[in-house]
């Protein structure tokens, strides 16, 4: 469930930062104003997509866990495979396995 979760929050602030994006660049001038809502708004949404917690890495743990739920439903199906497979398409070097550590 969180990682349902983290990887809603990530498309939450995804979306909400390329549409306060796209308002600003088609606000026109007055947007520009340091006293205008809008660059409270850009900064903001620029600020909530750098936290670590909305990260992309949440979108890789969302498609590790259904992997791992999917692989379960398989009978006889060996976890050293998930394993393997899983290792092989890990933008992670061998060496740093973060993916142990994330679960």
């Amino acid at each position: 469930m969180h990682v349902a979760v983290a990887a809603a929050s990530v498309y939450a602030v995804e979306t909400c930062a390329e549409v306060i994006t796209g308002l600003f660049r088609y606000g026109g001038g007055r947007v520009l104003s340091l006293s205008s809502p809008m660059q409270r708004y850009l900064r903001d949404a620029l600020a909530a997509r750098q936290h670590i917690g909305v990260s992309e890495e949440n979108y890789e743990r969302a498609g590790r866990d259904r992997i791992r739920r999917f692989a379960a439903c398989l009978p006889g199906w060996p976890q050293s495979a998930f394993r393997r497979i899983v290792a092989a398409h890990s933008p992670v070097p061998r060496g740093l396995d973060l993916a142990s550590r994330a679960n």
